[in-house]
């Protein structure tokens, strides 16, 4: 399952508890794996997708990680 904040950031949050196998962490890890994103990005401000579902660490990707390409230019029509 996965969560959008109004900011855009994609939380992904993993299995349900309903639906969670062996070794899925719990809902109180997953929890305390977003306490200790929110320490280092309050908000999730200038994160594009935050993993919660892996155990002892947690996956942040920065906004800035994704490049912009230009648009390119427009073809004028040759009549």
């Amino acid at each position: 399952m996965s969560l959008v904040t109004s900011n855009g950031c994609v939380v992904a949050w993993g299995r349900t508890s309903a639906t969670s196998k062996y070794g899925d962490l719990s809902t109180e890890e997953k929890l305390e794996n977003l306490r200790e994103v929110l320490a280092v990005y309050p908000d999730l401000g200038g994160l594009k997708r935050v993993t919660l579902y892996f155990r002892g660490s947690r996956a942040v990707e920065p906004t800035d990680s994704y490049a912009v390409s230009p648009p390119l230019p427009r073809q004028s029509r040759v009549r």
